[in-house]
């Protein structure tokens, strides 16, 4: 990776719960640390609960990685903690912001995490989101989505959008985001047999991708029941 490029990896990581069954999350750390990302966009992650021995998963990632942890516990006091996700940056962001997204009444509390970086391609807004299982919620998701991310900083919008690519949630999303992949289809979940492209890396403003890849061998294809995406960004 050169100097004029910055790469941002998204991954939906079941609290470290891999599919043997293990929570490991020095494993998800040895998957994320040679990518040497600028920004990480993770999504459940548990903060106090019994499931993940009542560890501060977002703190010790971010030991581990040696990245700033910006965190939101969507669920709170839920197995004795909070749950939720969170967006990793190699420095201290100049702005983080946590914002609820539209739910339906009695469905899971959703959120977004907005920062801003100072990166080597300059200023970048990164938005993490996990968004909800249900369509008619996910499009008011969307709506906020796209308000937010309007603004002269180049934005990208990253994260598990439990939408396919053809579902109205991604033909609504870019309409004002372009998706790194392009038009390849590059599944991500499930980790075994990856069938479905859950996990995405869209755009906004005066950046571009150079390379998207879902990564497959070795720990990360085990370490959880998705697969991480990994997204090369330049101007």
């Amino acid at each position: 990776m050169s100097n004029s490029e910055v790469r941002v990896v998204t991954w939906n990581v079941r609290h470290g719960r891999g599919r043997d069954g293990r929570v490991d999350l020095e494993r998800v750390a040895r998957v994320l640390s040679p990518l040497q990302a600028e920004v990480i966009a993770l999504q459940e992650l548990d903060v106090g609960r019994a499931r993940s021995g009542h560890a501060d998963q977002p703190s010790r990632l971010a030991e581990l990685l040696g990245m700033h942890a910006t965190f939101f516990g969507t669920v709170e006091d839920h197995d004795g903690g909070r749950y939720g996700h969170a967006v990793f940056t190699r420095g201290q962001p100049d702005h983080a912001a946590s914002v609820a997204l539209p739910r339906i009444p009695f469905r899971e509390p959703r959120g977004a995490i907005d920062v801003d970086v100072q990166t080597a391609i300059g200023p970048l807004r990164a938005i993490g989101v996990h968004l909800g299982l249900i369509e008619v919620e996910r499009l008011r998701q969307v709506r906020t989505l796209t308000a937010m991310a309007s603004g002269p900083r180049p934005a990208v919008l990253l994260g598990d959008f439990n939408a396919g690519a053809r579902q109205p949630t991604m033909l609504a999303l870019r309409r004002r985001f372009r998706d790194a992949a392009k038009s390849r289809a590059q599944a991500t979940w499930p980790a075994r047999l990856p069938l479905r492209r859950l996990d995405y890396v869209l755009l906004r403003g005066a950046i571009q991708a150079r390379s998207s890849r879902v990564l497959r061998d070795g720990e990360a294809g085990i370490a959880s029941d998705h697969l991480p995406l990994v997204v090369e960004l330049a101007h």
